[in-house]
């Protein structure tokens, strides 16, 4: 999150119906895995009721950072 340190410069840049305009947030591609159900385990819970969980295995998709930038609507 970047936050402009000029008070007044920040204020004179206005407001949205919901977010200043003087801060921006910056966001990163989210993680990708895929996964494999690898077996299925019985539980007992502390009432005695069997309960299935799953055991998966995950392996991490790895990509390449896009190229070129985006527009902003700052």
């Amino acid at each position: 999150m970047l936050l402009l340190d000029d008070i007044a410069y920040g204020e004179s840049l206005g407001r949205t119906a919901k977010f200043p305009r003087n801060a921006i947030a910056f966001k990163w591609q989210d993680e990708q895995a895929e996964t494999v159900l690898r077996e299925i385990e019985w539980s007992p819970s502390r009432t005695g009721l069997i309960n299935p969980v799953a055991i998966f295995l995950t392996r991490w998709i790895l990509r390449a950072p896009k190229c070129g930038a985006q527009a902003s609507t700052m």
